[in-house]
């Protein structure tokens, strides 16, 4: 999530789904860097910063969930042990280069 506008849209819609109280949003912070990354590999330095909830990161684990509704915490982000926990949702974004001359549209998937 990369803009204010994607974060938005994305807040908009977990809020309408039932399932799951968090979604994994691709990001990880590296066992080594400790920098956190995009699963793309591509950094997230300055992307994300102002969606932590409050007292979050708070060092619990190396991946990031996007929180649907805790203590009104909406769309805020916090990190969470990757291996201990299961994820109920996740946000997948990727790249669609069939459509319309090879311009790139994101498609998000929700579980």
């Amino acid at each position: 999530m990369e803009s204010d506008a994607e974060w938005t849209f994305l807040n908009i819609t977990i809020l309408n789904l039932a399932k799951a109280k968090e979604y994994f949003i691709g990001l990880k912070k590296g066992v080594q860097s400790r920098e956190w990354r995009w699963l793309s590999n591509k950094s997230a330095v300055n992307t994300f910063q102002k969606r932590w909830s409050q007292g979050e990161p708070s060092g619990n684990g190396n991946c990031v969930v996007m929180l649907r509704n805790y203590s009104r915490q909406y769309g805020k982000y916090d990190d969470l042990d990757c291996l201990k926990r299961v994820r109920h949702g996740y946000i997948c974004e990727r790249p669609v280069n069939s459509c319309n001359k090879g311009i790139t549209y994101t498609f998000y998937m929700f579980t």
